[in-house]
């Protein structure tokens, strides 16, 4: 922020291009309830569309789902850490979308994820079976021309 000051006069620039038109993710209460990720939802939307926002607010659910057992395997610097890089762009998301390359950086919960999977075998086939699925799924969509994010 001190740079954005120095630089262009303009501490919160990056609050003014959240809020820019087509962007429209201006911080307050619409953004924090995900008004339009509801109202993303409608009767003529393709099922891929309705898979993507679905899709992206469980990884989001997911994440927070995993602070808590990262902050008591880990410790609670990796807990707030991870609150922190899951929970800032989730709330500032309007519709959870890009919230896959932002947990990219919360290498923690993999870890955790990892250490709970260890424990639960058929679990951890489970998942390993629907990843394996969801990465063929995704690859094929990605190979028609889908918009895959």
């Amino acid at each position: 922020m001190l740079y954005q000051w120095k630089a262009f006069g303009e501490p919160f620039a990056f609050v003014k291009v959240q809020s820019a038109p087509g962007w429209d993710q201006k911080p307050g209460w619409r953004t924090w309830a995900k008004l339009r990720w509801f109202q993303g939802f409608s009767r003529d939307m393709s099922l891929s569309d309705g898979l993507r926002l679905v899709g992206h607010a469980a990884v989001t659910l997911g994440a927070l789902a995993l602070v808590w057992p990262c902050a008591k395997r880990l410790g609670w610097g990796y807990g707030v850490y991870t609150l922190a890089i899951v929970g800032l762009p989730a709330m500032s998301s309007k519709d959870f979308m890009g919230m896959g390359r932002y947990l990219l950086a919360a290498f923690p919960l993999f870890l955790t994820l990892a250490l709970l999977l260890r424990e639960r075998p058929r679990l951890r086939w489970g998942v390993l079976a629907t990843s394996l699925g969801l990465m063929l799924a995704l690859t094929v969509a990605f190979g028609a021309a889908e918009y895959v994010s």
